[in-house]
């Protein structure tokens, strides 16, 4: 005959494999997520606007990014030093 198992068993093996099936889908879910629901990414040419969240279109031109204010505006990257306003890719 057949030793039966007790309630509190069975309720610990179920947790255990929920925990092992949560444990091997989660990075796939995650890598997913992080790969194709990033929200900061915009076209080139575009920057997100803080407020809004919407990418909206560069529209400025080398010549009037002269100041700190304008440069990270337009979503370049000041360098103090040199009072220079470089593309963030350019680093």
């Amino acid at each position: 005959m057949a030793k039966k198992r007790s309630k509190f068993a069975k309720v610990m093996i179920y947790i255990a494999l929920a925990a092992v099936v949560i444990g091997v889908i989660a990075p796939f879910i995650m890598y997913f997520w992080v790969e194709y629901f990033d929200w900061n990414k915009c076209d080139e040419g575009y920057v997100r606007n803080e407020e809004t969240r919407e990418c909206e279109e560069i529209n400025t031109t080398i010549e009037n990014l002269d100041n700190e204010e304008s440069c990270t505006k337009a979503g370049w990257t000041w360098y103090e030093e040199n009072q220079i306003c470089i593309l963030p890719d350019a680093e």
